[in-house]
């Protein structure tokens, strides 16, 4: 790390009439990289940390589990898993205000942007090499946003900054920027990596030229590692067993001759075999000899039984390793179990964590697109920015037996409500959580509040269609 009082009397030297205010305002955020030309950049783990592989086993960690993801079975399958599940029927994004909902859909459905395609794409290759950066270019006229995409190949170096802290605690660090490697002639570029408002305090305002996102590494380490890094022996020792047991499979179709000579020494049994080649049996034909000769054919037998064990066994230890079932992989082991009962369990929890997590990246690109149409007057800065991402639910559901569920639950809160042991928020809160389970989110607070507007609304509707309240003080002077 920098060393946090030189930094400061180096700030001061340069700026003192500004440092003050800016203290004031936000911690100072200093660039701190992993392998970078200027003085004072170096990793954030350091050379002595053993939280991250070294840039050169990073590079062939990607090649390795690029080529597993796209040339295996296996490993294919394993991220084509969690591609469908947590993005297979795609993803919405939902705001309250028409301005703004009109806003995302134009955001998401962009020729660029295209997030039907692209988000799929984009998740895919997160998996496969565990970080995604893409490039920001916003139109400077209205502030549009659409994204690239740099291949995690490109990517030099991530680097990082220090939030200053008080007194003797420990600073923070945080990702500022990616550096991308150099091209002949040309020193790569450093891309800022895209703030939040809650970081950037002092103008609260969003800024950036890529968003940058990773998972499965190290707090303290600078990249990630792939969804398959821990797999990679396995997947590949698997993929070369099966395939060598399969590329010798035709050999259970043939046989060969096998011939006894009772008696013969070696320049008999040699005279023997040139025969053979020039006579070798024929289907249809026969062969004449004394009780001299036995001949009878051989089929070489592989076991194949044994191959079926192993190749459960891998699939039980490689799929069950990121909590998917065999039958996931074509494997008939416990089909008979029903799929919302896998969901339940591991599974559904691994994936459901999965999709929270892309579920944070999408909300965090959406909130910097809102803020630059916002900075350039294409929204209002007034407009409510409530909206959330809506995506496939993880668990199948068996409805009936939700359904029956929430039947129950609805008599019984009922029940309990006119007996007075619980009030009607509670009531409704218990149910909606039912319904939550049905796939329906529910703003507690919010839908028994408009709820309760519309039933006093309906019953007076109901008290007016039996006896018109407009008259009601004309019959009661009569």
């Amino acid at each position: 790390m920098l060393n946090l009082e030189e930094a400061r009397r180096a700030e001061w030297q340069r700026r003192p009439e500004e440092l003050p205010v800016k203290a004031a305002l936000s911690p100072s955020l200093f660039s701190l990289g992993a392998a970078s030309d200027e003085s004072g950049f170096r990793r954030i783990g350091g050379p002595n940390t053993m939280r991250e592989l070294n840039p050169a086993m990073q590079r062939r960690m990607q090649d390795i589990c690029y080529y597993l993801a796209v040339c295996t079975p296996f490993g294919e399958g394993i991220i084509r898993v969690m591609v469908d599940y947590v993005v297979g029927e795609g993803v919405q994004l939902v705001a309250e205000h028409p301005d703004l909902q009109e806003y995302l859909d134009a955001l998401a459905s962009d020729p660029v942007n295209n997030f039907a395609e692209n988000l799929p794409r984009i998740w895919k290759e997160w998996l496969i090499f565990g970080e995604q950066c893409l490039p920001i270019v916003e139109n400077p006229v209205d502030g549009f946003v659409r994204l690239g995409n740099v291949d995690p190949v490109d990517i030099e170096a991530v680097e990082f900054g220090t939030l200053i802290t008080p007194g003797r605690l420990k600073p923070i660090s945080l990702p500022v920027s990616v550096k991308l490697v150099d091209l002949p002639g040309m020193q790569g570029a450093r891309l800022r990596i895209a703030q939040t408002a809650s970081v950037l305090v002092q103008t609260k305002t969003y800024d950036g030229d890529c968003f940058y996102f990773a998972m499965n590494q190290a707090k303290s380490a600078t990249r990630p590692v792939s969804e398959l890094f821990s797999l990679a022996d396995w997947v590949d020792v698997f993929d070369q067993t099966v395939f060598d047991f399969l590329d010798k499979v035709h050999f259970l179709n043939s046989f060969v001759w096998d011939y006894t000579l009772k008696g013969a020494d070696d320049a008999k049994v040699d005279a023997y075999v040139k025969y053979l080649r020039k006579n070798p049996p024929k289907q249809g034909g026969f062969q004449v000899h004394n009780d001299q000769v036995e001949m009878q054919t051989l089929t070489p037998d592989f076991k194949g039984s044994d191959m079926g064990e192993v190749v459960k066994m891998a699939k039980a230890y490689g799929p069950g390793s990121k909590s998917l079932p065999p039958w996931f992989f074509g494997d008939p082991m416990d089909a008979n179990r029903a799929a919302n009962e896998v969901m339940e369990g591991p599974s559904g929890k691994m994936l459901t964590n999965k999709q929270q997590i892309l579920k944070r990246a999408i909300k965090a690109m959406g909130d910097y697109a809102i803020e630059r149409a916002i900075a350039h007057g294409t929204l209002s800065p007034g407009i409510p920015r409530a909206w959330k991402v809506q995506a496939p639910d993880i668990s199948v559901k068996d409805m009936g037996k939700v359904s029956t569920t929430l039947q129950t639950a609805a008599n019984a809160l009922a029940a309990m409500e006119d007996r007075g042991w619980i009030r009607p928020e509670t009531a409704a809160r218990a149910s909606h959580l039912v319904l939550g389970q049905m796939g329906v989110e529910v703003d507690s607070k919010k839908e028994f509040s408009e709820a309760q507007k519309e039933k006093k609304l309906r019953d007076a509707s109901e008290i007016n269609a039996l006896a018109e309240q407009d008259k009601l003080a004309e019959k009661l002077r009569n």
